[in-house]
């Protein structure tokens, strides 16, 4: 560490100097000469990470709404075009989620995280009621009016974002398993128990896979990480077993062709659609899967239709894209200004991969069908617009996370230049200054001498220029 600088008293996750205001939400404006002159202004922008992410959204968003459309010529509940109009205007509404969250600042999720998970777990409570609809033998869904909602998709949003908000906010004791993991794993096991008393599996397990991913994460210690582990999997299996028909889909998986007109006619109906599609797939429309043989075309198995149809190359470019969207995210996270941004983009990554894991491993045969949607692809409202709102914020996240950067650079050349102290809007940064000093054990940017740094624009340039006479 540089003489002069001191250690932040506040251990951080992310490993990132504190960029923020007094009130840890906003990124530092702009940087100011003592002498009253700006020096440079520093504003949310859409970084390079963030617009790449933003066009595979809209890369897989626009692959959804085909094949939602082609899967519901077989339907015979009501007409294609109905269908796709539908999906359109959830769509349309996710993307003002989408545009709204990522326009909004983050930070205040985090004053949000509890009423909101009160809010959640009041509305998952009224769904196992009789006010509750119930749908192909599960209760999940509310009917408000002429919109029906459902819970459990709003319960994984809003289940990340305490646990975010209570592990950034009690990062320097995550030591103590009262005040850091126990807090986590009983919010997750009252929201578990709530959502698999729908019953609804796959979304639970979703849930339990982004709080483990979050906790390892915050740097947990791997010894609680690994007692953690085999408990949830004892209670994964126990809730397996219990139902009668989560037993069935468990023999299917380790006996695919036992029963292919019973209880394997869902996996066998798949494979033989993904067969069907060979190297180029069959075309657009012309499958034959979803003309009454394949159950749930446009929903859960909706990745088969896209395997008959397009073949290999379009199963390969919707998996490809999914990767895409998993690097941006945790890179996403890695940049982010603060630790709450940080393990709130690590989880809402994680829930988008999780599940379409899931999907695509039961699709395939290769895990049990939990009957959860393909994300951004499968048709449904709750599940896209929660989907699409998560995207928003991890979006806002990356602009802020990016912009940090440019201020505090511009602070470490100043204070190399022998200048004196920098004066900002709202925070004084100054190396001795706990709110704005360096962080854990990553080496502040002033550990290179300026001479030996090469500047990033002509306009640092001409600004460090400036500072040395």
């Amino acid at each position: 560490m540089p003489p002069g600088r001191v250690q932040h008293p506040r251990m951080t996750i992310s490993g990132r100097p504190p960029v923020t205001d007094r009130s840890g939400a906003l990124p530092l404006r702009s940087v100011t000469h003592p002498s009253g002159r700006r020096m440079a202004r520093a504003r949310p922008r859409w970084p390079a990470l963030a617009l790449v992410l933003l066009c595979v959204v809209i890369a897989l968003l626009g692959i959804g709404l085909v094949m939602v459309l082609s899967a519901s010529i077989g339907l015979r509940t009501q007409a294609p075009w109905r269908s796709f109009a539908q999906q359109l205007t959830f769509a349309g509404i996710g993307s003002i989620a989408l545009l709204v969250g990522a326009y909004a600042d983050y930070g205040r999720l985090r004053r949000m995280a509890v009423p909101l998970l009160v809010a959640t777990g009041l509305a998952l409570a009224i769904v196992l009621t009789p006010v509750g609809r119930t749908v192909n033998g599960g209760r999940r869904w509310l009917d408000v009016g002429p919109v029906r909602i459902q819970p459990s998709e709003l319960a994984k949003l809003a289940l990340t974002v305490v646990v975010a908000a209570l592990l950034s906010a009690r990062a320097h004791r995550l030591h103590e398993p009262r005040l850091s993991t126990r807090p986590v794993v009983l919010a997750t096991l009252a929201i578990g128990v709530l959502i698999v008393s729908e019953p609804d599996m796959g979304t639970t397990l979703i849930v339990v896979a982004i709080v483990t991913v979050m906790l390892i994460a915050s740097g947990i210690p791997s010894a609680r990480l690994w007692r953690m582990a085999g408990a949830l999997a004892g209670l994964v299996v126990v809730f397996g077993l219990l139902e009668s028909y989560r037993r069935d889909r468990l023999l299917t998986f380790l006996h695919p062709n036992r029963d292919v007109s019973g209880i394997g006619y869902h996996l066998h109906q798949s494979l033989v659609g993904l067969g069907s599609g060979n190297f180029l797939g069959v075309g657009i429309g012309n499958g034959r899967a979803k003309l009454g043989y394949l159950p749930n075309a446009s929903t859960d198995f909706i990745m088969s239709v896209i395997g008959e149809e397009l073949g290999l190359i379009g199963t390969l470019l919707v998996i490809g894209l999914f990767v895409a969207f998993g690097v941006i995210g945790y890179r996403i996270a890695r940049h982010a200004a603060d630790d709450f941004g940080y393990l709130l983009a690590v989880g809402v990554t994680t829930g988008v991969l999780v599940q379409a894991f899931f999907n695509i491993g039961a699709v395939c045969g290769v895990l049990p069908i939990t009957g959860v949607p393909l994300p951004l692809i499968s048709a449904g409202g709750s599940s896209l617009i929660m989907l699409l709102g998560s995207v928003g914020i991890l979006l806002s996240i990356a602009r802020r996370g990016f912009v940090a950067d440019r201020p505090s650079e511009l602070v470490s050349e100043l204070d190399e230049s022998a200048v004196g102290r920098a004066v900002t809007i709202g925070v004084q940064h100054h190396p001795s200054n706990p709110v704005t000093g360096p962080t854990r054990s990553r080496p502040a940017r002033s550990s290179v001498p300026a001479a030996t740094r090469r500047p990033r624009s002509d306009a640092v340039r001409r600004r460090r220029q400036e500072v040395e006479r």
